[in-house]
């Protein structure tokens, strides 16, 4: 009987101690300045995510918004990510977070004039 009890209230605790979510991040108007001799061209919305765990705060695992931007850009052959959002989604189960950050955006291509 002692040892369901002790398993009931550690099931309790990690319970109590586990908690979901999503923080919307900011909007940039692009992930790479274009200089005055510069112009771009749109290629199209694209889309990346990047998963990153945390243990006791101790990063096990990185992946964040640069990672996630340059996933996104990989899939387009783009420069840049332009009107890019973030957000980032935590699960947290006691000690561990895991969470997976995503961009999303319009890849363009910089140009010289």
């Amino acid at each position: 009987m002692k040892k369901k009890i002790v398993a009931l209230v550690a099931v309790m605790a990690f319970m109590l101690l586990s908690a979901c979510m999503i923080t919307p991040g900011g909007i940039t108007g692009t992930t790479k300045p274009i200089l005055c001799d510069e112009t771009y061209e749109e290629i199209g919305p694209v889309s990346g995510y990047a998963w990153g765990a945390l243990v006791m705060g101790i990063p096990v695992s990185l992946g964040g918004p640069n990672l996630a931007m340059r996933n996104a850009l990989k899939k387009s052959g783009g420069d840049a990510v332009m009107s890019a959002t973030v957000d980032l989604l935590q699960i947290m189960l006691g000690p561990v977070t895991i969470f997976k950050t995503t961009v999303k955006g319009t890849a363009i291509r910089i140009k010289k004039k």
